[in-house]
């Protein structure tokens, strides 16, 4: 895995290790970065407007953890 979706989940599997994150958490962040995850979710009943607010939610949590995996690399 590359580019940005592969560093994503490095991250993610880095804060599980270091107990940042729990894992159920992790598997959700993972599943809505992929490829039509948003078109999935708006066919589900998930509005746009709600769609965003979670992935503006998911960037506030992920922000401070990043920080730390970058002064851990």
């Amino acid at each position: 895995m590359d580019g940005a979706r592969g560093e994503l989940v490095e991250l993610l599997v880095w804060a599980v290790t270091a107990g940042l994150f729990d894992v159920v958490r992790a598997r959700v962040i993972a599943d809505e970065s992929r490829a039509g995850a948003r078109e999935n979710a708006e066919q589900a009943g998930v509005s746009a407007v709600t769609w965003r607010q979670r992935r503006s939610r998911t960037v506030r949590q992920l922000r401070p953890i990043a920080d730390q995996w970058t002064q851990a690399a």
